[in-house]
């Protein structure tokens, strides 16, 4: 038997398997059908909405998650704003400061040029003792003294980091686009007509929603919109259908434009590689890089 197995990591080269083995490097791996959120679940609590209401862009929340994150946005930016306020008023105050300053200088030295040297300084200018920082030896000691960094008083300051103007709006937690909660819209979902005889693993798996339209059971794999009009949601079928050709809620039979009264929804999609869900299946994981 031979002992190539066991001396597999000896060869003079660092091998593809060697690396993946180490553990050095980015890794990446594919989600399964668990991890994928389901149409009809919260994007912030990724658990199936109570009160569901869906943004512009067509994500989906829940009216209690959204409205407590759209809150806490209003109260940081106020709190940043407020800190933002108070730079600027130090900044105001100190070009003041400055300036004064700059005045007090330039009014001394008017002063001191319309006067003129006094004998008395001249004479201890020419024949006193020296007040520069030159030794003996030619030396500037002021200057040594100046970039010193051991000193105290020349220990470098990272200084405070200027606050930029906070951004007013508050944003949608998905997409990172304005929203507003007047433009979030009610959703009606219509429950399957066997509802109460399924268990929950019978919901997941074949449903818990339905097409008012057509009676289709809508799933990750059926593409589905909100009509703003009513609020209700209907399958992409339908909505080619009727919704598109007549311009008419079928619902509730009200007039409606259809590039601005529909709202698809963002879907997950399903496990599969070549499912075009809105969603990303790759789980990625940042890890140091080994330099070979």
């Amino acid at each position: 038997m031979t002992r190539h197995s066991k001396n597999s990591t000896d060869g003079a080269v660092f091998t593809y398997h060697e690396k993946k083995e180490a553990g050095f490097g980015s890794k990446s791996q594919r989600v399964g059908a668990d991890s994928v959120r389901e149409f009809d679940c919260c994007c912030l609590s990724l658990q199936p909405c109570r009160d569901p209401m869906v943004s512009p862009d067509g994500y989906l929340f829940d009216k209690e998650y959204i409205y407590e994150n759209l809150l806490k946005q209003k109260k940081k930016i106020k709190a940043l704003t407020k800190e933002w306020e108070e730079q600027e008023a130090r900044v105001v105050a100190d070009n003041e400061d400055e300036r004064e300053k700059q005045r007090e200088r330039d009014v001394e030295e008017f002063s001191r040029l319309e006067t003129g040297p006094s004998r008395s300084s001249v004479r201890q200018g020419e024949d006193g003792p020296r007040t520069t920082g030159v030794t003996s030896h030619g030396v500037d000691v002021t200057n040594k003294l100046q970039f010193n960094f051991w000193l105290p008083t020349n220990t470098p300051d990272a200084g405070s980091q200027k606050i930029r103007k906070p951004d007013t709006k508050t944003k949608n937690p998905i997409s990172k686009k304005p929203l507003r909660v007047k433009e979030l819209v009610a959703v009606k979902f219509t429950s399957v007509s066997n509802k109460a005889n399924r268990t929950t693993e019978e919901e997941k798996k074949f449903g818990r929603y339905m097409c008012p339209v057509c009676s289709r059971t809508l799933t990750n794999s059926v593409k589905s919109g909100v009509i703003r009009t009513s609020g209700s949601v209907i399958c992409s079928e339908c909505i080619a259908r009727f919704v598109e050709k007549e311009k008419i809620d079928p619902i509730s039979g009200k007039p409606l434009d259809f590039k601005k009264d529909i709202i698809f929804l963002k879907s997950g999609g399903t496990a599969f590689a070549a499912s075009k869900g809105d969603e990303k299946k790759v789980a990625e994981k940042y890890m140091p890089a080994m330099r070979v």
